[in-house]
């Protein structure tokens, strides 16, 4: 869908001003889509933080440790599907 976006001239013109723009902090769209992805990792070391400060009695630990979990099997499922794509993209 981005492809095609990117080939119409009023979106490469918002494109354009969104680069020049300081309240979008003069990035440009794949920075912005990044964003979310970037935050995964730092989920991760924070349950993983989290857990090593909690007493092992208590009951948080074990939502703590569901949490971590969860978001590393995102992290992983995330970075294997970016090793598939950079694969075909390389052939």
């Amino acid at each position: 869908m981005l492809d095609k976006l990117k080939n119409t001239k009023k979106f490469q013109e918002h494109l354009r001003e969104m680069r020049h723009n300081d309240e979008c902090g003069r990035l440009d769209i794949m920075s912005f889509l990044i964003m979310p992805i970037q935050r995964i990792p730092r989920y991760e070391m924070f349950f993983n933080q989290l857990k090593k400060y909690t007493d092992e009695s208590d009951l948080t630990r074990v939502k703590l440790n569901d949490c971590f979990e969860k978001v590393h099997e995102i992290a992983t499922f995330v970075n294997e599907s970016k090793r598939k794509t950079e694969s075909i993209l390389a052939q």
